[in-house]
């Protein structure tokens, strides 16, 4: 069984577009339907709610004049806003990086010479 000690959910969390695709705006329906989602994987997983960070990414903001304004549906459907963690939408970057190749041990593979090979 996995146990972690913490969930970082990265945005876009939702689409943040018009149905026809020419408008940058936040949809009540992908809030509300993110929510459910989120609360089914929290009913079903065992995992606290409170070792969830959902983190709002830029189609999380399209639209959003002011955080916790009428259209900030981040600050009312996400776990962070419903367990009140303030983020702000224009202030704050998180960069994250990961490294998911092993190190490279060999300059090539077994099955190929190297150019230096055939100078010797």
């Amino acid at each position: 069984m996995i146990n972690p000690s913490l969930v970082l959910i990265a945005g876009g969390l939702t689409d943040g577009k018009s149905k026809d695709i020419l408008t940058m705006k936040q949809n009540e329906d992908e809030w509300v339907e993110y929510k459910n989602v989120m609360e089914d994987v929290i009913k079903w997983s065992g995992l606290d709610k409170n070792l969830l960070f959902d983190l709002r990414g830029n189609h999380d903001n399209f639209g959003i004049p002011v955080v916790g304004g009428s259209f900030d549906f981040f600050s009312k459907y996400s776990i962070s806003g419903q367990l009140g963690r303030n983020q702000s939408v224009n202030e704050e970057t998180v960069t994250l990086g990961f490294e998911l190749c092993k190190p490279r041990k060999f300059r090539e593979a077994f099955n190929e010479k190297s150019p230096a090979d055939s100078q010797q």
